[in-house]
């Protein structure tokens, strides 16, 4: 059997919350089996991030291709 150390496990998301809710739900289960989270995201996680009490946070700047989302690149 293989051994892994057993370090913190990174979650990357977006800052949304259809990004945010799902690695929040794998994040309670792994601390749940002692793991230690960090959450990279951007910085519109401060409004979520009562979601993740005990994780490490560590903001990416980031935007959109366009700066206009993805209805300003289909046009």
């Amino acid at each position: 059997m293989t051994h892994y150390p057993r370090g913190p496990i990174v979650i990357a998301a977006g800052g949304t919350g259809g990004h945010l809710f799902p690695g929040q739900a794998l994040a309670q289960e792994l601390r749940r089996r002692g793991r230690k989270i960090v959450l990279m995201t951007d910085e519109r996680v401060q409004r979520f991030d009562r979601l993740f009490p005990e994780a490490d946070f560590y903001a990416i700047p980031s935007a959109t291709p366009s700066g206009k989302g993805l209805a300003g690149l289909v046009r």
